[in-house]
């Protein structure tokens, strides 16, 4: 798994949705206290930017969705825009914004979809980037449902000149990763929607 250009989502993680052992992350990604095993993401710190300081013991390590703006650090001709996260309380289906240079349509939306993160497939042609053998509640292992990350990659029509990804307004959706793309992504990039085993 490859990215483009990696956004800095650091000033707006506000969930903590990632435990390490006996680490209780209070309300949890999903509001019930529960979180996925920190140790078994490691793989995935390129498409996050690099874990924050602390990340596994109740550091906000997400976004919950509530239509923060993410600025790029310079303007990029974005053709394509990619997430990893997962939902919360179902599957989601909505949109990013981009807002662009001026000379330039103000805005583009981009859609965007994550399947819930207890699902065992994907809702909408997402792949899987994780699944995890457990879910942590207030620092207990829970069995049952293992949870999963979600990889999402949306192509763009035309190319775009951007300044700033949108977010959306829906605290169900998590977003742990969000990077751009300036040329468009391969088929390697979009994975193939399956399930991760």
């Amino acid at each position: 798994m490859s990215a483009g250009t990696v956004l800095d989502l650091s000033a707006h993680r506000d969930n903590a949705g990632c435990a390490l052992p006996g680490i209780d992350t209070g309300s949890g990604l999903d509001g019930l206290g529960r979180a996925f095993p920190a140790d078994e993401l490691r793989g995935l710190e390129a498409l996050v930017g690099g874990f924050p300081a602390g990340w596994g013991t109740g550091v906000p390590d997400n976004v919950e969705c509530l239509g923060q703006p993410i600025v790029l650090p310079t303007p990029l001709r974005v053709g394509s825009v990619g997430i990893l996260g997962a939902c919360t309380g179902g599957s989601y289906q909505d949109e990013l914004v981009l807002e662009g240079t001026a000379g330039q349509a103000a805005e583009r939306a981009v859609p965007l979809a994550l399947t819930d993160w207890l699902a065992a497939s994907p809702h909408s042609g997402e792949s899987c980037a994780a699944v995890c053998s457990h879910v942590r509640e207030h620092g207990r292992e829970i069995q049952g449902p293992r949870p999963r990350l979600w990889r999402y990659e949306a192509e763009l029509a035309q190319p775009y000149d951007t300044v700033v990804v949108r977010l959306p307004v829906n605290p169900d959706i998590h977003i742990f990763g969000l990077w751009v793309r300036t040329d468009p992504p391969t088929e390697s990039d979009l994975g193939g929607g399956g399930t991760c085993q």
